[in-house]
């Protein structure tokens, strides 16, 4: 599939935006929604085969659904309505920032050992204690900022310059350079839950309840879940199912797939690195504890 045979295939569609802090599991609500849906997915800036979250062109389904990690408090055009005109829908999938900045840890240093910087009450040895104080400083540097964090990590000026490079993405029609407004987790969450007229999913609700989560997201988006194959998207779209697809294929994208649960930070964050980020991030994740499995943001 060209750009070009993308940007045709897109113009008769309606899209549906999934917006998420990256590492939060955009990708996979997104291959999730367009599935239950019949319908093609992709990223908001890169219709190609290169982007994760690209798949089912062939599908005949009325919509387009595309995943972006925009901050609401710097939307591009493509999410601002034009005069008049009612907007797109939005997707925002929340996940707890703890577990967010692990899964970006391990994403970039994916030849790593995780037994090397587990908590002594999770196995990590005593002779592991540099790694530990390592992934310590990195954490809480991912945790004050994403794009301020993660060049930090690598040594070297041109690693740094290629992470700016994969936060940034070429235009919808293949012209221009847009880049995502990341920054810090806290606000990027509030830009999406206070006023925004989104659809809030909480990650750790996705994991438990899956068919639950999407029946309620269909609903809050004004969809009729009847005739959907929400049962068989789910299936289909296994953290354990694609990921072995991917490897077997030899796909890129099974590199980026590690865990897909719930809760890991609980086997590495210690307790003062903990304290520390709650410290920062606590009204926040009191606030997105509120929400139940799936509800639109208030107006």
């Amino acid at each position: 599939m060209t750009a070009s045979d993308a940007e045709i295939a897109s113009r008769a569609r309606t899209p549906i935006h999934v917006v998420g802090y990256p590492k939060s599991g955009t990708t996979w609500l997104t291959r999730l929604i367009g599935d239950a849906l019949d319908s093609p997915t992709g990223s908001g800036y890169a219709l190609h085969d290169r982007e994760p979250a690209t798949e089912g062109w062939d599908r005949p389904g009325p919509y387009l659904v595309l995943k972006s990690h925009h901050s609401g408090y710097d939307l591009p055009d493509h999410l601002r309505p034009a005069s008049g005109d009612r907007p797109a829908p939005v997707i925002y999938l929340v996940r707890d920032i703890r577990d967010v900045v692990v899964s970006a840890f391990f994403q970039y240093h994916r030849g790593l050992d995780e037994r090397l910087v587990l908590t002594p009450e999770n196995g990590g040895a005593p002779r592991h204690a540099l790694h530990r104080a390592y992934f310590r400083n990195r954490i809480l540097r991912l945790s004050r900022s994403w794009q301020g964090g993660l060049p930090l990590l690598h040594a070297s000026r041109a690693r740094a310059s290629r992470i700016v490079h994969l936060m940034t993405q070429r235009g919808r029609a293949g012209r221009t350079s847009t880049v995502q407004p990341i920054g810090n987790w806290s606000d990027h969450v509030r830009s999406w839950i206070d006023g925004r007229a989104a659809v809030v999913v909480r990650y750790e609700s996705l994991i438990a309840s899956p068919i639950d989560s999407l029946e309620r997201t269909f609903r809050n988006l004004g969809l009729d879940v009847r005739g959907l194959d929400i049962e068989g998207a789910v299936e289909r779209q296994s953290f354990a199912r694609r990921k072995a697809e991917f490897l077997a294929q030899n796909d890129r994208r099974g590199r980026a797939l590690r865990r897909g649960v719930a809760g890991d930070w609980k086997r590495f964050l210690s307790p003062s690195v903990n304290r520390r980020i709650v410290r920062r991030h606590g009204d926040t994740l009191e606030r997105i504890e509120r929400y139940s499995s799936c509800e639109a943001a208030p107006s």
